[in-house]
């Protein structure tokens, strides 16, 4: 959708909004985990190949240290908004996402959470 962040709510409490994203399993490439995660969070099932936009280390608050890898995929004929169950399982079991388009300068959850940190890559023209 244009200049627009995909962003979602969920039917549980305190989630707040948020992006796709998901964790890399046992032995699974991070490319093909991104893609993996964003059919299964968003059921989208015909993705472009996404762009690397970077790659950090984040302290939980527990005090363990993860990587994370953020990628953009330009998505085009997509609907304003819908609704879709996660299919990956486990703690997704029973939620329902809202997708919805966010301005890049508007995106709720930027000053929020840390899932807006690369924001700024996409507004700069990734």
């Amino acid at each position: 959708m244009g200049q627009h962040l995909l962003v979602f709510t969920q039917n549980s409490l305190q989630a707040g909004t948020q992006v796709p994203k998901g964790t890399v399993e046992s032995g699974e490439e991070v490319l093909d985990a991104a893609v993996r995660e964003c059919i299964e969070e968003t059921g989208i099932q015909s993705l472009p190949p996404p762009v690397f936009l970077a790659r950090d280390e984040w302290q939980r608050p527990d005090g363990r240290v993860e990587q994370r890898f953020f990628y953009h995929f330009s998505c085009s004929n997509l609907p304003e908004h819908w609704t879709h169950s996660p299919s990956g399982g486990g703690a997704e079991t029973g939620l329902v996402f809202r997708f919805q388009w966010a301005a890049y300068d508007h995106a709720p959850f930027v000053l929020v959470t840390g899932h807006g940190d690369y924001v700024w890559l996409l507004q700069t023209g990734v």
